[in-house]
């Protein structure tokens, strides 16, 4: 155990009779309070604080206690404002603000800011569950492009780096789909038989249409396109009236199927890409517990397990 001596009062008293000013300070001051009875300080800054250093108290019924070696703020006090305004501001880094009038405005700055800490770490510390039953909150959910949303679900190669979070859901592949009573609907599907065929193409900006045109142009694989829609809704009710053919999102083709009696699927004449489709969202939502719900019914409706 170690206990501090009335010997480290050498060193304050040390400090104290070095200061010019003050022994010169005390009889000034003395008689400064005998004429406005009132107390009068003598202090040094020191950082954001003052240290009293000299104090000459007046005699009320109410007195402070404050003594020599006491600290106050020195924003606060008027003896702590008096050496501020008279203080060079002196930069320490390459960022310290040295103009006075953009201090005030930094300063100014800082209600807002401790604002916007205080919604950050109550949007990181947030253990609230969320109830969908009671809430009327609305959901954006991209599928192709990104934009203000939620949940971006499908394929996002550019969505990557330490901003996003993904989950794997499903793989993706592609499926034939023709109509039941078609000439090829029964035999194997060759490539001579793919081209032959008269090809109906949906023309959407999803990335995984993107990414079939861009492999059947790199396989030089060139189909009869006889029609373009820019959706997949009227592609039963086309293919079977008709002798097309189109190649879908095995997912879309297996839903047709089940709702459609007259249409049937077949398999590619060639291996066409297969990739992971994933839902990404952004960090800021990452214990949001709206959108923690929402991951939750995406992965629990759409995964290799309920898949097909």
């Amino acid at each position: 155990m170690f206990r501090l001596t009335p010997k480290i009062l050498d060193l304050g008293f040390a400090y104290l009779t070095s200061m010019p000013f003050w022994n010169l300070a005390e009889p000034v001051m003395e008689d400064l309070v005998e004429r406005v009875h009132e107390s009068c300080s003598a202090a040094v800054l020191n950082g954001a604080e003052i240290i009293y250093v000299l104090r000459v108290p007046t005699h009320k019924t109410i007195t402070q206690n404050l003594s020599i070696g006491s600290r106050l703020p020195a924003f606060c006090t008027s003896m702590g404002r008096v050496l501020l305004a008279a203080s060079d501001l002196s930069a320490r880094t390459q960022r310290t603000i040295t103009d006075k009038s953009a201090l005030k405005e930094a300063i100014a700055l800082v209600p807002a800011t401790r604002e916007a800490l205080s919604r950050i770490e109550r949007g990181l510390l947030d253990t609230q569950t969320f109830d969908p039953a009671a809430s009327s909150d609305t959901f954006s959910i991209a599928l192709s492009d990104v934009g203000e949303i939620d949940l971006a679900v499908g394929y996002f190669p550019d969505l990557r780096g330490n901003n996003f979070f993904r989950q794997r859901l499903f793989l993706h592949r592609f499926i034939c789909q023709m109509r039941r009573d078609h000439p090829f609907a029964n035999t194997p599907l060759t490539l001579e038989r793919f081209c032959e065929c008269g090809q109906a193409i949906v023309r959407t900006q999803g990335r995984s249409q993107e990414i079939l045109e861009n492999f059947l142009d790199k396989e030089r694989v060139r189909r009869r396109a006889i029609l373009e829609t820019p959706h997949f809704m009227s592609l039963p009710f086309i293919l079977s009236r008709t002798d097309l053919i189109a190649t879908v999102p095995h997912t879309i083709g297996f839903a047709y199927v089940a709702e459609h009696a007259s249409i049937t699927l077949a398999e590619p004449p060639l291996a066409l890409l297969r990739f992971d489709l994933r839902q990404h969202w952004h960090r800021k939502f990452h214990n949001d517990t709206r959108t923690t719900w929402l991951r939750g019914v995406v992965a629990s409706l759409f995964n290799d397990e309920l898949d097909e």
